[in-house]
Parts: structure tokens; C-alpha cells; sequence
């Protein structure tokens, strides 16, 4: 799957962000 692919390299991106979510 690509899109989970390219998704994949975002997550560290997307958790620095929305650290929170981490928590969840």
C-alpha cells in the first residue's frame, strides 16, 4: 500500500506535533 507507505514516514512528524495522540 503506498499511501500507508508515505503515511508511515509522516507518523514521527505527526506525533511531534499532536504528542497527545501518542497517548491515546
Amino acid at each position: 500500500d503506498l499511501s500507508n507507505n508515505s503515511l508511515n514516514g509522516q507518523i514521527p512528524d505527526f506525533l511531534g506535533r499532536f504528542p497527545s495522540l501518542k497517548e491515546l
